[in-house]
């Protein structure tokens, strides 16, 4: 059942909850900020827009990174939601998608691969290390195009595009290290975490989900079939 509708201007990609306030990442238009106090009642607070295509973003406290392809990372204070106020910008050709773990930014950079950058100063962030993630064992390279990331402990998970899902060891965040492949069959638009299991998007093969291993995957994966494209995945609690 619909409780509300809110126009946005533009397409909603990725969104995040904070207490009474929804932040999303609406493309080309920007990203914007939403009183939810009354979910009947949705009001828009305030809207940043700058060169780019807002399409993923990660919260941290007060601090929101929104991954906007060729227009980078944005690094914006979202402590007042009626006053989104840009303080950084993380360079990047293709950032399509953004995890913020303890400190660090990991890029989902498309063809520059995995980048993680240091957050420890918000107003100066610095990289610190990167993944190339071209796989030259095919005689036509396959471009892994990675679309999203998520990190938990020690390791980052990206979607992969036709390469699947890739399973990177972050523990040393200077030398990144890939450690599984797990190819689907079709093309992993979106990954996410809950508990001890890795929830995937496929455009043809739907929801995937497979168990955590140590320090990897599960080569078994589950599946659930949609009607069209399965572009995003976000599990719900309980």
């Amino acid at each position: 059942r619909r409780v509300a509708r809110l126009a946005t201007k533009g397409l909603p990609l990725a969104m995040t909850v904070m207490g009474d306030t929804l932040l999303a990442g609406v493309g080309d238009t920007g990203v914007i900020s939403v009183d939810v106090t009354h979910p009947d009642r949705p009001r828009l607070l305030d809207r940043y827009v700058d060169d780019g295509f807002a399409q993923d973003l990660s919260v941290d406290g007060e601090l929101a990174a929104v991954a906007a392809k060729s227009g980078g990372v944005w690094i914006l204070n979202v402590s007042d939601p009626r006053h989104l106020r840009p303080i950084a910008k993380v360079s990047s050709k293709h950032a399509n998608g953004v995890a913020w773990h303890e400190g660090k930014l990991f890029i989902a950079d498309g063809e520059e691969g995995l980048v993680v950058v240091d957050m420890n100063d918000p107003l100066r962030p610095s990289g610190l290390g990167s993944l190339d993630l071209t796989d030259r064992t095919e005689p036509r390279p396959v471009d892994p195009a990675p679309v999203s990331v998520k990190v938990s402990g020690r390791t980052a998970y990206l979607a992969g595009g036709r390469r699947g899902l890739l399973v990177v060891d972050v523990a040393d965040p200077s030398a990144p290290k890939l450690v599984r492949e797990t190819r689907t069959g079709g093309f992993v638009h979106d990954v996410a975490l809950d508990g001890d299991r890795v929830w995937l998007a496929d455009f043809r093969k739907g929801i995937m989900f497979t168990p955590m291993g140590d320090g990897g995957v599960s080569a078994r994966m589950g599946s659930i079939r949609v009607d069209g494209q399965a572009a995003r995945v976000q599990p719900l609690a309980g």
